[in-house]
């Protein structure tokens, strides 16, 4: 019985140092965020993290039933503190320390080296010799026929005479853009750059793209991997990554679903740091009794950049559970929002929260837009993003002030059990 017990003991340390191993991460390339974290969302085992969440499902729901406050916490609702909140408040412009135009908003010429167009993410080409007075003589050069039915992911580019672009098929294709003949194809592990790739450098151009699973480079004249980037021309993600890279100096920057920014050397693929896209709470048992559960806010839209004064913008998702919210209270911090991240100093410039604890999927779901615009008698520098929710949010570029008034409107409450809504939402009437 004895040796029995002595052996039981042995297992029961061995899976308990098993599970403490899954649950902690020690990684020191994080701007905002511990080297050494404990979580359930560190594990990497499915069975293990089963089995975590369920205790730790079981421990919060023991908690809850006998905490009358954390119960009062759950069902209360402020209802007179509601009431006597006014219906709208105005938010004036704020036009002072506008970032006067650079003149580097341009538009794209003969080339479009990046998906969107550009690191502003314009979309927009100058070239003319196709009009509204020639469109309709145009006629049929070649068609390329896919080997599998499908869509065709991510918007292509094109350089030198080349159109770059995934197939409906877990691949990258070269396609020569006189004749349509297939110049190479690369085979990936997962969708090639679902939502867009660019190429860089105009001797011995590259070509980078996220696969979900990598960070991928390769050579643009015969789509060879580049040996001397991460490991032999990949770098294994943590999480999915399948947004457009930008490049700012010699960084190559790119979102993924943990979610967080990831900044590489462009020419090693060495990791340089990242910066976490969530705000960490403690209160793993405060609703419900359920632990306090903030995923999402993914920035799957898109990142822009403003190469010249080394500024990363990204626009994000909703919180995770699209449309209940009862286990993350409060704003959900840089979910449905717009930020800007100071590159070369590292650090967060600022945020604009489009939606407040959004239970209806109003992610933000394009890449913001870099461009000039007039106020006051002055070109300034904006940020302007389309949103899902009928907004048109136009922010100083440097500041990120608002330059068109809005009104924070307030909304109905929930009266989902436990839900507890934002008071006001923000809606702009112009542009």
């Amino acid at each position: 019985m004895k040796k029995t017990l002595k052996y039981f003991s042995y297992f029961l340390i061995l899976v308990i140092s098993f599970i403490l191993y899954e649950l902690i991460s020690v990684d020191g390339s994080y701007l905002n965020r511990s080297t050494i974290t404990l979580d359930v969302n560190n594990v990497r085992n499915p069975q293990v993290k089963k089995i975590v969440r369920g205790a730790d499902n079981l421990l919060a729901y023991l908690y809850f039933s006998v905490s009358k406050k954390k119960q009062r916490e759950f069902y209360e609702v402020d209802i007179d503190y509601y009431n006597s909140l006014p219906d709208k408040i105005i938010v004036n412009p704020k036009l002072e320390n506008l970032t006067i135009a650079n003149g580097k908003s341009i538009n794209n010429e003969k080339d479009w080296k990046r998906s969107h167009g550009n690191h502003l993410s314009n979309k927009f080409s100058n070239l003319k010799k196709i009009n509204k007075d020639n469109i309709n003589l145009l006629e049929l050069a070649w068609v390329h026929t896919f080997e599998k039915k499908g869509i065709i992911p991510g918007n292509p580019i094109f350089f030198n005479g080349t159109i770059y672009l995934s197939s409906t098929n877990k691949s990258l294709l070269a396609l020569d853009a006189i004749n349509g003949k297939k110049k190479w194809e690369f085979k990936t592990d997962g969708v090639a750059a679902r939502r867009g790739l660019l190429i860089h450098g105009e001797k011995n151009p590259k070509i980078y793209f996220c696969d979900q699973e990598n960070l991928i480079a390769l050579n643009a004249e015969n789509g060879e991997l580049v040996k001397k980037f991460g490991k032999k021309g990949k770098i294994k993600l943590k999480k999915y990554c399948q947004i457009t890279p930008v490049i700012i100096d010699e960084k190559i920057i790119i979102a993924t679903f943990e979610p967080s920014i990831e900044t590489y050397d462009l020419n090693s693929g060495k990791l340089l740091w990242r910066f976490y896209l969530k705000e960490k709470t403690n209160e793993y048992f405060r609703y419900g009794g359920k632990r306090y559960d903030y995923s999402g806010g993914n920035p799957w839209g898109g990142i822009s950049a403003d190469v010249d004064r080394k500024i990363l913008y990204v626009s994000t998702g909703n919180a995770g559970r699209f449309y209940e919210g009862t286990t993350r209270p409060g704003n959900n911090k840089y979910s449905n929002s717009l930020l800007a991240i100071d590159v070369e100093n590292k650090k967060l410039l600022w945020e604009f929260q489009e939606i407040s604890h959004d239970i209806w999927n109003y992610d933000i779901a394009s890449p913001p837009i870099l461009t000039s615009i007039k106020k006051n008698d002055k070109l300034i520098d904006v940020v302007v993003v389309p949103t899902k929710f009928g907004n048109t949010i136009v922010l100083d570029r440097k500041t990120g002030n608002n330059i068109f008034e809005y009104t924070n409107i307030k909304v109905p409450l929930s009266n989902v059990p436990g839900e507890k809504t934002s008071y006001y939402q923000k809606i702009f009437s112009l542009p």
